[in-house]
């Protein structure tokens, strides 16, 4: 099974593909330094087993989706640099340090 997926700094375009969120055993994901762009997706929710995501340095759009808050597991997490809009969900504020990352 697939634990560890970077496709960091490829200058990819478009959204993350769906079929991302079917790599459920994940712990590493890293789609940093690209040209992604729309929405970032629910399903990020359902890898569970993450301990590294990336998704800075992106075009992504939007607020963050809520189901974040299923990857308990979170402990390095970075979304600077994109055009996200709102807040993070408090659990991430509160539980995990992301000030210096997002």
């Amino acid at each position: 099974n697939l634990s560890t997926l970077y496709v960091s700094a490829n200058q990819f375009t478009g959204t993350l593909p769906s079929e991302f969120g079917h790599l459920k055993e994940l712990t590493r994901f890293g789609v940093d330094l690209n040209k992604f762009t729309g929405t970032i997706p629910s399903w990020i929710g359902d890898l569970k087993n993450l301990m590294i995501l990336w998704l800075d340095g992106n075009q992504f759009t939007g607020t963050f989706p809520s189901e974040i808050e299923n990857n308990l597991d979170l402990k390095d997490f970075c979304i600077r640099n994109n055009n996200l809009t709102g807040s993070l969900p408090a659990e991430i504020q509160t539980d995990w340090d992301c000030s210096l990352k997002v």
